[in-house]
């Protein structure tokens, strides 16, 4: 996909972060920053709500009752993220935009309820923990690609199989007996932090300056994700004490 593509055929005419003035290029980078903090306060807030109210946090553990419950629950996700990144990336409408990204804060929020409502009974502030490790590793990848320059493009067909790779391992694991220990934890965080530095290198020098709210998911699904394994990461050490 050209840097064009995922944006609509009008943005063939916007110019990138990179090719912006540099106040615009300001603007738009301080838009995504912010827009990244939103959802991520807002996914914060909703998984709090959903974990403190027990008729929704009763009815997402429910589905994982059913039959390969877990399974369908990780399918209804990826479709969920699908629409909700086509919305952020090629609607036109800025409102619908803002639905796509708020539909992804909203699916993460019931992963992260059954997550955290299991790690927190078992390891009290294990999510505060995680939140500042994971805050920490992401200022300083962020850190890396604005100061170094370095293009992280190339990490695209790296990311596209090791993402293929994982999600055929996760999929096996509710088949087989495939145990998904320390290493599959570690090896996700490897994979999170790629995907920071290379959506960060991609929001830098391809994304239409206009385009800010879609950059802003794509760096909202990598933290999530990279927070999500540092929580497992935690419980696995903890539990080896």
């Amino acid at each position: 996909m050209n840097q064009y593509q995922a944006y609509g055929e009008e943005s063939r005419y916007l110019l990138t972060a990179a090719e912006a003035a540099p106040s615009e290029r300001a603007t738009f980078l301080k838009n995504v920053y912010l827009h990244l903090f939103g959802a991520v306060l807002a996914c914060v807030a909703l998984t709090a709500i959903f974990m403190e109210t027990p008729a929704i946090r009763n009815a997402i553990f429910q589905v994982l009752t059913i039959r390969f419950g877990g399974l369908i629950m990780m399918i209804g996700f990826m479709v969920v993220m699908w629409v909700a990144s086509s919305w952020a990336h090629n609607a036109p409408s800025t409102g619908v935009q803002y639905a796509g990204l708020g539909l992804s804060v909203a699916a993460h929020a019931v992963l992260f309820t059954l997550l955290l409502t299991i790690a927190e009974a078992r390891f009290p502030g294990i999510s505060q923990t995680a939140a500042l490790v994971t805050l920490a590793i992401f200022a300083g990848l962020t850190a890396i690609v604005w100061y170094t320059a370095i293009n992280f493009n190339f990490l695209g067909p790296i990311l596209w199989a090791s993402g293929w790779a994982m999600l055929s391992l996760i999929v096996l694991s509710f088949f087989m007996p495939v145990t998904l220990g320390l290493w599959f934890s570690g090896a996700m965080i490897l994979l999170a932090c790629c995907y920071i530095l290379y959506d960060t290198s991609r929001i830098m020098r391809e994304y239409p300056t206009t385009a800010y709210v879609g950059a802003s998911l794509e760096l909202f699904t990598s933290v999530a994700m990279l927070f999500w394994y540092i929580v497992r990461l935690l419980m696995q050490l903890r539990d080896g004490d």
